[in-house]
């Protein structure tokens, strides 16, 4: 099977509320991508992996992907791009999932949350 296979099995299982069986075929997905592709094309997938791990109540997973997902947006596109914000919006969900108070009072003070530390290593300082 090819990537977009796996792609839309992973789509289709998480629409059906199925985590474990979308990240096995975002996982594939993943794979397959990354040996013909490299980093590019990665960045969907990786945000889904991200949020199947946040319906699964896994924010330490779900973190890292959408971290990885937000650096190499941030990377290929620069900071204005909508990949980035859709990396910033998944970190969002986990922060106010996982740490809701922590969450909150960053944003009342406006600090960054510590997982976009990307995007000081990109144009976008």
């Amino acid at each position: 099977m090819n990537d977009r296979i796996h792609w839309l099995l992973g789509e289709a299982y998480s629409e059906s509320h199925q985590t474990r069986d979308s990240l096995l075929h975002y996982s594939t997905c993943l794979r397959i991508r990354e040996e013909y592709n490299g980093l590019n094309g990665n960045i969907d997938v990786k945000q889904a992996i991200g949020k199947a791990f946040v319906s699964e109540s896994l924010f330490g997973q779900a973190k890292a992907c959408f971290t990885e997902a937000l650096y190499t947006a941030t990377r290929l596109y620069g900071c204005d791009h909508i990949e980035v914000a859709k990396g910033l919006h998944g970190l969002a969900n986990v922060y106010s999932r996982s740490e809701p108070k922590r969450a909150e009072s960053m944003l009342r003070e406006g600090k960054s949350f510590p997982h976009t530390r990307a995007l000081r290593y990109s144009s976008c300082s």
